[in-house]
């Protein structure tokens, strides 16, 4: 009996000392610090454009320009704005659409005689140009006058918050004949802004900077 109470003695000691030893392991100094931090995307965007007005006006007759300036339709003044965080290219296209008199398309027989100048601002530097129709009309594409100093339209990307403001000017030449009578022109621009890093391109794959397809 005693030979097992001795046993049983040095088996819950042995027990004890194995707990504290356990409880010793947690005992060291130690120390933990973390630290986080969070990237978030810049932003290309530009102002809606849908509340201007191309050009309207009815009852245009032919003219000549030197003659009677007042009978020119000018188009509203549209101002285009980087209302994004991000620099931006920006390229324009005016979309012209003419139909006859029974409103037939006559983009390819009537378009000789309708004129159009478009003028154009940056507002973030003194810079202003004109370019006449044969450039607008018959381009049927974005805009690319030998005036814009790179292919993609600027070679001063539109900062943030920058912005520009661009019109059109309309009449029917003197020239025009009667199967002009009861046509209608009718314009829509549509400006699209790309990255100006080196690389990024347009949504047709135009590099921004006018290189390459």
């Amino acid at each position: 009996m005693k030979k097992t109470k001795k046993a049983l003695i040095a088996t819950t000691m042995a027990g004890v000392m194995a707990v504290g030893a356990g409880f010793g392991t947690y005992s060291w100094f130690t120390d933990t610090q973390s630290t986080d931090g969070e990237i978030e995307a810049g932003t290309l965007t530009l102002n809606d454009l849908s509340g201007y007005t191309v050009f309207e006006d009815d009852n245009i007759q032919p003219i000549d320009p030197n003659v009677t300036p007042d009978l020119i339709t000018e188009g509203e003044t549209i101002k285009v704005e980087n209302t994004g965080s991000l620099e931006m290219v920006p390229r324009l296209q005016l979309d012209v659409d003419i139909k006859d008199a029974d409103g037939n398309d006559a983009n390819s027989t009537l378009s000789d005689e309708y004129m159009i100048t478009m003028n154009f601002e940056r507002n973030d530097m003194n810079w202003s140009e004109t370019i006449s129709a044969d450039q607008v009309i018959n381009n049927r594409g974005f805009v690319d006058p030998d005036w814009f100093p790179s292919d993609a339209g600027f070679k001063y990307p539109l900062g943030s918050g920058d912005s520009f403001d661009v019109s059109f000017d309309v009449y029917l030449n003197k020239d025009a004949e009667n199967e002009y009578q009861g046509s209608s022109l009718t314009g829509t621009l549509t400006v699209e802004g790309g990255q100006s890093v080196d690389g990024a391109e347009f949504e047709d794959g135009t590099e921004t900077d006018g290189s390459g397809n």
